[in-house]
């Protein structure tokens, strides 16, 4: 496996960089771009073609699950997990219901992250 590519769009440029750092693992996971509002993000997914996005709930221009709608709709091989700063349920359906295949918190351990990004990547990798 060449390892999955990751597309990291989280708001905050301090959390966008720490996402990354934690993220990178040779082989298996490839961050490769990151955003910091929707309009980049939907731009960034569309040259790229990741297999797995993680969009923040709060990013700013288009909204998180604005941009995940308009993503599975456009990019339906594209696994997005949503995060966000809320651990409920509320939210967790919400995302759910615009298309992402999971909802994490931010403060979510690296290793529950990276464990749920090898699973989405397996399922459905892009062609290269």
């Amino acid at each position: 496996m060449s390892g999955i590519r990751v597309l990291v769009a989280i708001s905050h440029p301090g959390v966008r960089m720490c996402f990354q750092e934690s993220l990178e693992l040779p082989g298996s996971i490839e961050v490769v771009g990151l955003a910091g509002t929707g309009l980049a993000l939907i731009e960034a997914a569309r040259q790229l073609l990741p297999d797995v996005i993680l969009i923040d709930f709060h990013l700013p221009d288009v909204r998180g699950l604005e941009a995940t709608s308009n993503l599975v709709r456009e990019l339906p091989s594209v696994q997005v997990v949503v995060l966000g700063d809320e651990d409920g349920e509320a939210y967790r359906e919400a995302a759910l219901g615009c298309g992402a295949k999971a909802y994490l918190p931010k403060c979510v351990s690296s290793d529950e992250l990276r464990r749920t990004l090898l699973g989405l990547g397996s399922v459905n990798p892009q062609p290269r």
